[in-house]
Parts: C-alpha cells; sequence; structure tokens
C-alpha cells in the first residue's frame, strides 16, 4: 500500500499489517507487534523524511514474513519508473 507521509498514515498501515496477520493465522500477540512494529517504522519516515508518500509492502513466504517500508525508489500505480544518473563529472 502506498500512503502519504501522514501521522494518520501510519496508524492506517498498523492496522492493516496488523490485520493480515490475523487472517493469516496469527494469534493477537504477533499481530498486535506486527502492527507496533509497522507503525514505529512508518512514524520513523513521517519525522525524518521528505517524501511526500511511503510504501509498505508485507509479503510471505511459507513461515516467514517479509515487510519493506520505503520512501523512495518506488512508483505509483500508472506511472513509469525512472532511475536518475549522477555522474562525477563536471562542466568545463
Amino acid at each position: 500500500m502506498t500512503l502519504p507521509r501522514e501521522h494518520i498514515s501510519t496508524l492506517l498501515a498498523g492496522r492493516l499489517a496488523g490485520a493480515m496477520m490475523m487472517g493469516l493465522g496469527l494469534g493477537p500477540g504477533a499481530a498486535g507487534a506486527m502492527r507496533s512494529n509497522v507503525q514505529a517504522a512508518g512514524g520513523y519516515l513521517v519525522m525524518h523524511s521528505h517524501a511526500p508518500a511511503f510504501r509498505v509492502v508485507l509479503s510471505v513466504s511459507g513461515t516467514r514474513c517479509r515487510v519493506d517500508i520505503t520512501d523512495q525508489a518506488f512508483t505509483h500505480p500508472g506511472q513509469r519508473a525512472t532511475t536518475t544518473a549522477q555522474s562525477d563529472r563536471h562542466p568545463p
């Protein structure tokens, strides 16, 4: 999910992550821990990032769950990804 970089978004992301854990059959303790961790990571981005949005990706493989929270290098739906090349050359 991609959310605006606002405090309320961290609460929403945490609630959705917790609900996903419950949907996968995990207990309330694991769901609560996931909710808290996603909210903490999102809160860090809200406080320290200058990006207009952040993305939370939860993926499950077997008994493992991976959480990626990023404020850059992602593409909003319907947009093409762009890359920026940096050069050590300076104009003459």
